[in-house]
């Protein structure tokens, strides 16, 4: 059946980038791919924005396989509360995590755009340390007390 197309019936563009600021996100979908400007390996996530007046608004990533790819990582996992510990990384790993991000605009092609910057690390207290899979991080109270006599000095 075909759509019944009327130009007079479809409002005026209203277009505008995401405000710069943060944004509570969750990533959709993560894929890796090669890039196209470089030839690399890449992992490309897809991040939608959860709540405010931009809800459902995307974002992209792109973590080229490089010398900066350990580090963006890193600020992935710690701003969505995954375990930073050594592991492979995979897009698997990161779908469906949620995390905070900082959006900037920058000139692209004459035009101003939103870009993701960078991910902000989730603040002491959140998901990361209330994972139940996770030790508990020692405090002064579980060390033994320490015999004075048995210093050597």
């Amino acid at each position: 059946m075909p759509y019944p197309y009327n130009p007079a019936t479809v409002p005026a563009s209203s277009y505008t980038p995401i405000p710069e600021g943060e944004y509570d996100v969750i990533i959709e979908h993560a894929e890796e791919q090669r890039s196209k400007s470089s030839g690399k390996e890449m992992m490309k996530l897809s991040v939608s924005i959860l709540d405010g007046n931009h809800a459902g608004r995307k974002l992209w990533d792109y973590i080229v396989y490089d010398d900066n790819a350990a580090r963006k990582f890193r600020d992935i996992l710690r701003s969505c509360g995954l375990p930073d510990l050594m592991q492979d990384i995979t897009p698997e790993l990161f779908e469906g995590a949620a995390g905070r991000v900082k959006v900037k605009h920058e000139l692209y092609q004459g035009e101003r755009k939103a870009k993701l910057h960078y991910w902000i690390e989730a603040e002491s207290g959140d998901a990361a340390e209330d994972d139940p899979d996770m030790p508990p991080t020692p405090t002064a109270s579980d060390e033994p007390p320490i015999d004075e006599a048995d210093l050597p000095f």
